[in-house]
C-alpha cells in the first residue's frame, strides 16, 4: 500500500478539520521527516490490510486511587528531588564563591528553578 504526500495531506486534513491546507502541508513535512513515525504508521497500514479486523490493543489505563497516586508521585517526585539537588549545588557553588548560600542571590537563583524546569518538561512535551 502506497501513499503520496497528497494521500497523507488529504489524510490529515480529514482527521484534523481545524487545519488549513497550509497547516496540513506542514505537518504533513514533520511527519514524513519523523522516520520512527513514519515507520509506525506503515506498519500498522499493513496490518490493516492483512486484517481489517485488527485493532491495536493499549495498556488499560490505571484509575483507580493508588494508579493516581502512584502516577502523580512518579510524575512530580523527579521534579521534587531534582529540585533539591539543584538547590544543594547552587547552595554550595555559593559558598565556594565566598557568598552567603542564604543571602539574595541563592534565592533569586533557587527560585528560578522550578520556572526553568516547567519550560524544560513543557518542551520536552511537546
Amino acid at each position: 500500500m502506497m501513499f503520496s504526500r497528497e494521500d497523507l495531506i488529504s489524510k490529515f486534513l480529514a482527521d484534523v478539520p481545524a487545519f488549513s491546507r497550509a497547516e496540513a502541508e506542514i505537518e504533513v513535512d514533520k511527519f514524513l521527516m519523523d522516520g520512527e513515525m513514519l515507520d509506525i504508521y506503515i506498519k500498522y497500514n499493513q496490518r490493516k490490510a492483512e486484517d481489517p479486523n485488527w485493532e491495536p490493543m493499549y495498556a488499560p489505563e490505571d484509575n483507580t486511587f493508588t494508579g493516581k497516586v502512584g502516577n502523580f508521585v512518579s510524575q512530580y517526585g523527579v521534579y521534587l528531588i531534582f529540585g533539591l539537588l539543584v538547590k544543594d549545588i547552587i547552595q554550595e557553588q555559593l559558598k565556594k564563591g565566598g557568598v552567603d548560600a542564604g543571602g539574595e542571590a541563592a534565592d533569586v537563583l533557587v527560585s528560578s528553578v522550578p520556572d526553568v524546569m516547567h519550560q524544560l518538561s513543557n518542551t520536552l512535551s511537546a
